[in-house]
């Protein structure tokens, strides 16, 4: 196969559940630059927005705004915008674990985990692979011709890896969702997304089939976290600030800071 057909999957709760934040923020996030990716390579890109904000009256605010700002996008099912049914949250409870986590960690983390599996089993069936984005970090130019260039070179591949982060550019064939749906809602009270990743790669009894990336092609620049308190530092050190292009048949990516574009804005590109 000489095309990719790829399925962005970004989650907004952190934006919603941080609405204390300037009242324009939704809007400069969902902005997009339309120099950062081709019309044909839009082609072959959708998103899904999950919106999981427990509080409905940010979630339908936010969902507004969205709705309101890309509603042609919406209209042609280039965007899928998803709110997630409030019962799904009904099931979180503290529980002790190994991690030593306190109440509001070990529910922030169920809920995480819960989220993935609602929406790995929504967007299964729509594309051919699937990028896992959280709504806090930043790529280099030319990043899709990229992940296009490692899928093709490895398609016997059950996972990829674009970030050495936590679950940030993490990447999978279809066939791999509703699996990794099942066991995000199985263990949803014992482990982190992370960790239950690593298990059924593990199961998988293929190591030569979950592939990285060399370089990384994702950073992640966010320091507050949708769990109040809660700081976040890392940064991946393989991030690659340029691409060279000429390797994909394209040309020289730009260098410097204006070379980047915050995945939440460039996301919405891809629908255009």
């Amino acid at each position: 196969c000489c095309c990719c057909c790829f399925c962005f999957l970004l989650s907004l709760h952190r934006l919603l559940q941080h609405h204390t934040r300037p009242q324009d923020k939704g809007n400069r996030v969902l902005s997009f630059k339309n120099d950062h990716s081709t019309l044909e390579e839009q082609k072959h890109m959708k998103i899904i927005i999950l919106l999981t904000d427990k509080d409905d009256q940010m979630q339908n605010k936010m969902g507004k705004e969205i709705a309101s700002q890309f509603a042609r996008q919406i209209q042609t099912g280039l965007i899928v915008l998803v709110k997630a049914p409030p019962k799904m949250y009904d099931r979180l409870e503290f529980v002790s674990n190994d991690f030593k986590d306190d109440f509001n960690r070990t529910l922030w983390r169920q809920k995480q985990s819960l989220d993935f599996a609602f929406l790995f089993e929504f967007a299964s069936g729509s594309s051919e692979y699937y990028i896992q984005l959280e709504d806090d970090v930043i790529t280099t130019d030319g990043f899709f011709p990229a992940i296009k260039s490692f899928v093709l070179e490895n398609q016997h591949g059950l996972s990829f890896s674009f970030c050495s982060l936590g679950f940030i550019g993490k990447a999978f064939p279809d066939k791999e969702l509703l699996p990794l749906s099942s066991l995000f809602l199985h263990y949803f009270k014992d482990n982190p997304v992370d960790f239950t990743l690593e298990y059924h790669k593990a199961m998988r009894n293929c190591k030569e089939c979950h592939l990285s990336r060399k370089s990384s092609l994702f950073q992640h620049v966010g320091r507050t976290s949708s769990l109040k308190g809660k700081v976040q530092d890392a940064v991946d050190p393989f991030f690659e600030r340029e691409i060279d292009m000429k390797v994909l048949g394209g040309k020289k990516a730009r260098t410097g800071t204006k070379g980047h574009v915050q995945i939440k804005q460039l996301l919405i590109f891809f629908s255009v």
